[in-house]
């Protein structure tokens, strides 16, 4: 699936070939999303979006998902990737640009934007338009105010660099920059690019701050962008509190998730006998094989569950830990009854035939698949982890919240959830409160001021 995701999206990206470039469409069909008034109208912008790939997350979902929807309202779009993967090729707009930003001198250091080789060629000969026009010493300035970045990640300057050609070049309006490192970039190529053009920087912080050098990264680069969003409440206090961003200029702004498309995906098939065929209550969960998630809590559970009634478990997602996952799952003898089926492009027809969802996480910034969840009809149990559990069910009266690494208590919630589902169309009108159209709304604004 990923293999065929990055070819797609190959297929789609720009080679510059100067200020007027235009993108290669292939007629991929893209998110779609029903065309809005703007409350802006009237000033038509161009907003580069800044991440370091569309691998599979939630963060990357919601990002093509405000593509989309600025698109929609007649905004031109550019996405800036460090890394050309994709797992989603299907929801990546048809009308965005999209841009490979090397870091790591992939083309010799002179190519600074433009098509991914599938194949190592030499640059042509003669002027280029993307070799990159700062001088030496302008970057040298940079990173003596940034010596922490370059310690940090030495791909971090090259990465700066070519958004920073980018910025000369195309003359976005605004740069919508998505988790830590983006951010930092993006600070630092507008430090290299603002003799020639100064776009507004929105930073998006997606979830909770994981490491020293995360947030040392954060003082150096939030306190000077424009604006700084924080995806519930709970990570803008983190985000004030820990990066030094000014208090008035932290927005919470709620992840974009319900649209029209993703309720059209939940009639299509899941593709898995567990649920396809009659048989015991499904269990699922979704997310990278990762600790933040906490999936061995959610297997010892499970097999707590399995002492008293019959169930499955289906754990969507991939990552590092899945060796370690199966072979818990068969210390506890479980191996029977759960199923590791890896990353899939349509979670939401396995939400729409599941019994319950299950968030096992230590911490969130704001769980997009619990909100996925709801809008499939699907009945919910979560940890209360910081942040957003808390306040998307609303203290636990659209599902059950229990305490972080307790696999007894998420047990028996799961047990309750399973006896006394709530009513699906109840769960569908929560969900409701985090539709696309009313997050770009909000984007729109910050991003245009």
């Amino acid at each position: 699936m990923q293999a065929s995701g990055n070819h797609r999206l190959l297929q789609r990206t720009v080679r510059y070939a100067g200020p007027h470039a235009a993108a290669v469409d292939t007629g991929a069909r893209g998110t779609t999303l029903r065309t809005t008034e703007s409350p802006c109208a009237d000033r038509r912008r161009r907003v580069a979006i800044l991440i370091e790939s569309l691998g599979g997350g939630g963060a990357e979902r919601v990002t093509l998902f405000i593509a989309a929807g600025l698109l929609a309202r007649g905004h031109e779009v550019d996405l800036l990737l460090r890394d050309l993967v994709c797992d989603y090729p299907d929801d990546v707009p048809a009308g965005a640009r999209v841009f490979f930003l090397p870091h790591r001198g992939e083309t010799g250091g002179r190519e600074v934007l433009g098509r991914y080789p599938s194949v190592p060629r030499p640059m042509p000969a003669g002027p280029h338009p993307w070799r990159l026009r700062f001088p030496r010493l302008a970057l040298a300035t940079v990173l003596r105010r940034n010596q922490w970045m370059l310690l940090a990640s030495t791909s971090l300057p090259r990465w700066a660099a070519a958004t920073a050609a980018y910025l000369e070049c195309e003359r976005p309006d605004a740069v919508l920059a998505n988790m830590t490192r983006a951010v930092a970039v993006a600070q630092m190529a507008e430090r290299l690019a603002q003799a020639h053009h100064r776009a507004r920087i929105v930073a998006v912080h997606h979830n909770k701050f994981r490491s020293g050098r995360e947030i040392r990264r954060a003082r150096a680069s939030y306190p000077y962008v424009t604006v700084a969003v924080g995806v519930s409440s709970g990570v803008s206090a983190e985000l004030t509190g820990l990066s030094g961003c000014p208090r008035d200029r932290v927005h919470t702004v709620y992840n974009p998730v319900v649209s029209a498309d993703l309720l059209r995906k939940t009639s299509e098939p899941a593709g898995h006998p567990w649920l396809d065929e009659p048989g015991p209550p499904v269990l699922l969960a979704i997310g990278r094989l990762r600790p933040q998630k906490d999936f061995p809590v959610l297997l010892v559970a499970f097999a707590r569950l399995l002492e008293g009634r019959r169930a499955r478990l289906i754990l969507l997602g991939k990552g590092p830990l899945l060796l370690e996952l199966r072979s818990l799952a068969r210390e506890l003898r479980i191996t029977g009854h759960v199923d590791f089926p890896g990353f899939v492009a349509n979670p939401y027809a396995f939400l729409a035939r599941a019994s319950l969802f299950v968030l096992s996480s230590r911490h969130e910034g704001l769980p997009t698949v619990l909100i996925e969840a709801m809008a499939c009809g699907c009945p919910v149990v979560s940890t209360d982890c910081p942040s957003g559990p808390e306040e998307i069910l609303e203290g636990g009266r659209w599902g059950e919240l229990v305490p972080v690494n307790d696999p007894e208590a998420l047990a028996a919630a799961m047990a309750r959830g399973l006896d006394a589902p709530p009513r699906r169309d109840t769960l569908r009108e929560r969900a409701g409160f985090f539709s696309i159209e009313r997050a770009v709304d909000r984007y729109e604004e910050l991003l245009l001021g």
